[in-house]
């Protein structure tokens, strides 16, 4: 008996229908509609197969699947449900695998890092690349590969301990390297996802859940320092919270949107989080290809939550970018300290407002000298004063406190105009994406008019060319 037949054989003994799908040469018909297929997975499924690790190619719309105790590597797409090989089950036990975008390939690395295996799709060959071993040391870190297979990793836990090291993998060195960090490093006990926005903001983000939200930590990777960029506090139904096939974040951002789990959202741009009013039950994951990239696929379990994210079928639907990122689409919540701040200046200025009656009455010529700074910078927030407004104005969002450093600037340099990519290169640097440009940029100037009292900023054709944007700058709204 040949080895095709004989693996017929075995398939034909633990799952008839599986058998004939592997037979088969014809597709299985699971489109539906052109916009969405199901993934056959677990023992509730009547036509697939389990598995208990997997990723997805969000260039293709492909998920690739293996199942740890019988060493089966699968395909399934918008076309079908496909058997790619029979591996090593005992070389390979407690993986986690990630499609590499650069060629088809698929990367295996130990649940607890150390061997780094890479699957050629094309010549159904697997290949170590690695002079390492099992660590058995970094069981749940988190992820992410850049240039070829350079893989960055953070945290994790294994003999005994919690860990809260930044770990790279090098291709050319083949081994594993410990990276120095300094700061307000995560603690080891947490354990989150790694995120690699791009190369302009050269900066990777740190999200870890906990039981009342999230914690956001950001990484200056040049330096090696480490920021803590607050608390969220956020209460989600089981439903929302959602899944995640492993903890690799490759492909998981859409726009300055990090995709956490579930329904939640990270937005580095505005340090919030965003939650997806409009979201699917139990989400397995979010991904495009790029920031500009014409759509997103979300990935959801048809059932109810259970022990695995692969016990149950999951749906593929790709839907439009655009639509996706309207603004109105999401709940934002901002990190703890500010929202304290935002109550504790609201009294402040209540009581600002009587004693600033008495002062006035008593001391007008002093008053007028201590309102001659137009901004004021503070290590979390900034002041102004407007001629429109009675009480000091406060900025204390990130976003806002990026704008006044550039305003302060500008003022400085006796300018009035500025351009519109000039702002947005200042304001949005490495986000590529132009819709949600447009929207924060939209936003962000109609917050600051209204906070001021007046319109500061205005936004106007150039005369020598009518295509170009330029801000006007209305410097007298400030005291």
């Amino acid at each position: 008996m040949g080895m095709e037949a004989l693996f017929l054989s075995f398939l034909y003994a633990i799952s008839p229908v599986l058998a004939e799908q592997a037979n088969s040469t014809e597709s299985t018909g699971m489109v539906h509609g052109g916009d969405y297929y199901t993934i056959p997975l677990g023992a509730q499924s009547q036509n697939g197969v389990e598995v208990s690790t997997g990723t997805f190619d969000p260039f293709e719309g492909v998920f690739y699947g293996y199942n740890e105790q019988n060493g089966l590597f699968i395909r399934s797409d918008k076309d079908g449900f496909q058997i790619l090989d029979t591996l090593d089950a005992g070389l390979l036990t407690q993986v986690r695998i990630q499609f590499i975008s650069d060629s088809e390939r698929v990367l295996f690395v130990d649940a607890g890092l150390g061997r780094v295996f890479v699957y050629d799709l094309k010549d159904s060959n697997l290949t170590r690349i690695d002079n390492s071993y099992d660590f058995r040391s970094f069981f749940g870190f988190s992820a992410y590969i850049i240039k070829n297979l350079n893989i960055y990793t953070m945290g994790g836990y294994g003999e005994f301990r919690h860990k809260n090291a930044r770990l790279r993998y090098q291709e050319d060195m083949r081994e594993w390297i410990e990276s120095s960090t300094s700061g307000d490093i995560p603690k080891p006990e947490e354990l989150g996802f790694l995120y690699y926005v791009n190369e302009t903001t050269a900066q990777n983000y740190y999200i870890v859940p906990n039981n009342s939200g999230f914690r956001v930590y950001v990484l200056d990777t040049p330096s090696g320092e480490w920021s803590f960029l607050g608390n969220f506090d956020i209460e989600l139904p089981p439903n929302e919270r959602g899944y995640y096939f492993n903890y690799f974040t490759n492909y998981r951002q859409v726009g300055s949107l990090l995709h956490v789990r579930g329904n939640v959202f990270y937005d580095y741009i505005d340090n919030e989080i965003k939650i997806w009013k409009g979201g699917f039950d139990n989400i397995a994951g979010i991904y495009a290809v790029s920031e500009t990239a014409d759509s997103v696929y979300c990935i959801h379990s048809k059932s109810g939550r259970g022990t695995s994210i692969y016990s149950h079928d999951l749906v593929v639907e790709r839907l439009p970018m655009e639509p996706f990122l309207v603004e109105s689409n999401f709940e934002s919540i901002r990190p703890r300290h500010q929202v304290l701040w935002t109550y504790g200046i609201m009294l402040f200025i209540a009581l600002a407002g009587v004693l600033t009656v008495v002062f006035i009455v008593r001391s007008p010529r002093e008053l007028r000298l201590k309102r001659s700074t137009p901004i004021t910078f503070h290590a979390d927030r900034v002041e102004l004063n407007s001629k429109y407004v009675s009480e000091k104005v406060l900025f204390f969002d990130e976003l806002d406190i990026i704008f006044w450093k550039y305003m302060q600037q500008i003022l400085e340099q006796n300018i009035q105009k500025i351009s519109l990519e000039e702002l947005d290169d200042t304001l949005f640097k490495g986000l590529a994406n132009p819709t949600q440009r447009s929207s924060k940029r939209t936003k962000l100037i109609s917050r600051i008019n209204k906070e001021l009292g007046y319109t500061f900023l205005t936004i106007e054709r150039a005369e020598s060319d009518k295509r170009r944007k330029l801000i006007n700058i209305d410097w007298d709204v400030l005291l």
